[in-house]
């Protein structure tokens, strides 16, 4: 648990504080005022940082993450997947504030003065050696046994990637499209930093949804209760 909340460089927040909290918080505010900012920054603060949180924010809000719709996916759009590709954007760009990667400031979660407890997640853009097998991006694609040990990535002059960090732990996301690609499942934080917790979105149920549930209940007892004014 934390006892207060910062908040900078994440989404439509430059930076907010918290100086208290307490079990059992009430946010309220009008809309499109960062209420949902403020519970999606508490979401990715439990999971450390891990990449299924940044890919559940993301497409929560139609926005680009490293798994793209496939050409039989409903969602596939092909004059905006190739608009996007044209775009050139990273994954996850848009999580930081004003949309834009900035390799000095980034994404900051966590307890108001308490170093120990902070959520970092950067952007750098390293230049390597193409003949170096030895950088991050290798060794963990080699971890993941998504490459060979062997394998050098050819003409990788230069490496787009997530840092993140919390406490003393740190792993990093690629953002290269040549690396990520080949990646089946997300990078995720270790078990030791994260935290159990349930994120109710605030997206409304299809109509198609609410008639299964709805069925549900019909000719149960519960529909007595769900009929009450």
């Amino acid at each position: 648990m934390i006892n207060s909340l910062y908040i900078s460089n994440f989404k439509g927040f430059k930076e907010i504080q918290i100086p208290e909290l307490g079990h059992l918080n009430l946010i309220v505010g009008k809309n499109n005022s960062g209420k949902s900012t403020i519970l999606e920054a508490l979401m990715l603060y439990s999971s450390a940082g891990s990449e299924s949180t940044l890919h559940e924010i993301s497409i929560n809000h139609d926005e680009k993450s490293r798994e793209r719709p496939r050409f039989n996916d409903p969602r596939f759009n092909s004059n905006d997947d190739k608009t996007n590709d044209i775009d050139g954007g990273f994954p996850y760009e848009h999580l930081f504030y004003g949309r834009k990667f900035n390799g000095k400031i980034p994404i900051q979660i966590g307890e108001i003065e308490n170093e120990n407890k902070l959520l970092t997640i950067s952007y750098l853009k390293r230049k390597q050696d193409t003949n170096d097998s030895k950088n991050e991006t290798l060794k963990l694609l080699q971890k993941l046994n998504v490459i060979d040990s062997e394998v050098i990535l050819p003409n990788a002059t230069s490496q787009n990637i997530l840092e993140v960090k919390k406490g003393r732990t740190k792993h990093i996301i690629p953002l290269d499209e040549l690396i990520y690609r080949r990646l089946n499942r997300y990078v995720e934080s270790e078990e030791k930093q994260r935290t159990n917790f349930q994120y109710v979105p605030t997206k409304t149920t299809s109509m198609d949804d609410l008639g299964v549930l709805w069925d549900k209940a019909t000719l149960t007892p519960y529909e007595n209760i769900l009929l009450m004014p």
